[in-house]
């Protein structure tokens, strides 16, 4: 414990001078108080650093492009346009190299960092189909997409790893 020396004089100084206590005779004897001690790191402690603010979650909104490749062998270029994270018209898709386009019908709402859409094409519907679409953000901030999809010989799949457009 820390001790601080008081005369009563002091003390008697100090009442009298806040009307608390008629203000005794002068004695020169110091008085002891005992204290309880004062931490060593709360009397030097700086603040705190705070945390830096939470970063958002990154989302699959944006613009996206990469080469998707199909189970049968074939590849092409796309470049996706999600637009939304809600149930819904969500996003665009082209496939410049076949070509063809399609819009996707999200499911349900996203969370933002995955997505599961029906893909409905809209431009040469001759040469590509309709599937179920599942995306997913990759710890290196990639799209990770699958596609699932029925032609006359039966179920066909298909995958990309697609990377964000500025």
């Amino acid at each position: 414990m820390g001790r601080v020396s008081l005369t009563r004089l002091g003390i008697a100084a100090a009442l009298g001078a806040c009307g608390c206590a008629p203000a005794p005779a002068p004695v020169s004897a110091p008085i002891v108080v005992d204290l309880p001690p004062v931490p060593a790191s709360s009397a030097t402690a700086s603040p705190r650093p705070q945390p830096p603010p939470e970063r958002p979650p990154a989302s699959v909104v944006g613009r996206w492009e990469g080469t998707g490749h199909q189970s049968d062998g074939a590849s092409w270029a796309m470049q996706v346009e999600i637009l939304s994270l809600d149930a819904g018209l969500c996003a665009t898709a082209r496939y410049p190299s076949i070509p063809c386009a399609s819009e996707w019908i999200c499911t349900s709402t996203s969370d933002g960092a995955s997505l599961r859409a029906h893909e409905r094409v809209t431009e040469a519907r001759n040469v590509c189909l309709d599937g179920d679409v599942t995306m997913s953000l990759t710890p290196g901030g990639e799209l990770d997409w699958h596609w699932t999809g029925k032609d006359p010989t039966g179920e066909v799949t298909a995958e990309a790893v697609l990377r964000r457009v500025k």
